[in-house]
């Protein structure tokens, strides 16, 4: 399962037929052979890119992604709560309740990323990261403040190196 997991995010950018066949392959595998420490991610995903927005089924897509995010918080040693925690505060709680209390969960999978050495990961929130404060209606002026403080606190602990 940890290796099909970790195609769904490439194939994401690669192609959306190709990141649903490996989502798909990836609960199939979980249905087959039991959960894994990676499980959570998938079934994240499983909500947030094919039960939401190509069966518009919501309430089962908050059901899926609840789970993946209870098995991830139950596993916190684990590695991927940063990669389960981002998508269900950006994508789910956006869908389910508002903007706001998806910010948390973002900061909850920011400081998990961080906290496991997940550049990668950490380097894709701190993309994301104007997005949310966009979709929060902040000023533009308090986006520079946070991208900056951000940008200063990955420099800091050397996991991302981002130009001045």
């Amino acid at each position: 399962m940890t290796c099909s997991h970790k195609t769904i995010e490439p194939a994401l950018f690669t192609n959306q037929n190709l990141s649903i066949l490996v989502l798909c392959r990836s609960i199939n595998l979980n249905l087959e052979s039991g959960n894994s420490d990676a499980s959570p991610v998938a079934y994240v995903y499983l909500g947030t890119m094919l039960l939401g927005p190509f069966f518009g089924d919501f309430q089962a897509a908050l059901r899926f992604a609840r789970l993946g995010y209870h098995l991830a918080s139950k596993r916190p040693s684990n590695g991927y709560q940063g990669r389960v925690y981002a998508p269900f505060g950006h994508i789910i709680m956006a869908w389910t309740r508002d903007v706001e209390t998806g910010r948390m969960c973002f900061r909850r999978a920011f400081d998990a990323a961080n906290k496991v050495g997940d550049l990668t990961f950490c380097g894709i929130l701190f993309a994301t990261l104007p997005l949310n404060l966009l979709a929060m209606g902040d000023p533009l002026v308090e986006m520079q403040r946070e991208s900056r403080r951000e940008s200063n606190s990955q420099r800091r602990r050397n996991l991302v190196s981002l130009p001045t």
